[in-house]
């Protein structure tokens, strides 16, 4: 069993933070980049509409959007591969970089 704490503890260390020597120093970072992550989405969703870039964000053409008299049905099939590639690309260059 210790074994097996100790492999996980290391992967989860290296993979994320390399270097770290505790899990709690490891899930603490792992924190603090979840809250900086989801602090940056909700400035970007509180001035979506006033950014003239990202007024278009969930209104692209190719989302799915079905309207009935007791229905309703929105799927953003373009605005989720547009985030896929920018996602895919600032891992891209943050691998690069690293």
């Amino acid at each position: 069993m210790d074994r097996a704490r100790n492999l996980i503890h290391i992967e989860v260390g290296t993979i994320f933070f390399p270097g770290e020597k505790t899990m709690q120093q490891t899930i603490g970072r792992l924190l603090i980049v979840a809250g900086a992550a989801a602090l940056i989405l909700g400035i970007i969703l509180y001035f979506r509409d006033t950014a003239p870039l990202l007024k278009h964000i969930g209104r692209l053409p190719g989302d799915i959007h079905i309207k009935k008299e007791n229905f309703s049905f929105y799927f953003p099939v373009a605005t989720c591969v547009v985030l896929s590639i920018v996602i895919s690309l600032i891992l891209m260059i943050w691998n690069k970089i690293r």
